[in-house]
């Protein structure tokens, strides 16, 4: 049951305002040798062996080997790959650099109103923040 206090009823409380959170990519793995990589393609598409399969041979999560493969077919590769292509060639293909991101405005809830509100009964964070 959620306590809603008798001064607004059916008003929501919009004391913290924030900006809505955009997830924010997660921390970069350590990439996989170029080596490992042609290794993936080359039993992917050339034995047609399962993402499993791959990853048990090499000793890697599936997940990296799905997303070896993910990162290939969207840079449109194919098998064989050109003879022309070396490791600097294959990891710019497949991990081009990312545009530069503007950082998001971090909105500060007014303190002093928070606290106010706060001291009205039936009024908790947990309804501040949902508001």
């Amino acid at each position: 049951m959620v306590v809603t206090p008798r001064a607004t009823l059916g008003v929501p409380l919009s004391i913290l305002r924030f900006s809505r959170i955009v997830r924010e990519e997660q921390m970069p793995a350590q990439r996989l040798a170029m080596r490992h990589v042609y290794a993936v393609l080359r039993l992917h598409w050339g034995q047609g062996l399962s993402d499993r399969k791959i990853a048990h041979r090499l000793g890697m999560s599936r997940p990296a080997v799905a997303e070896s493969v993910r990162r290939a077919e969207a840079a449109g590769l194919a098998w064989p790959l050109p003879d022309t292509y070396d490791g600097g060639t294959l990891e710019r293909l497949l991990f081009p650099s990312a545009p530069a991101r503007t950082a998001a405005p971090h909105l500060v809830p007014d303190g002093a109103r928070v606290h106010q509100e706060l001291k009205r009964k039936g009024v908790t964070l947990f309804l501040l923040w949902q508001a």
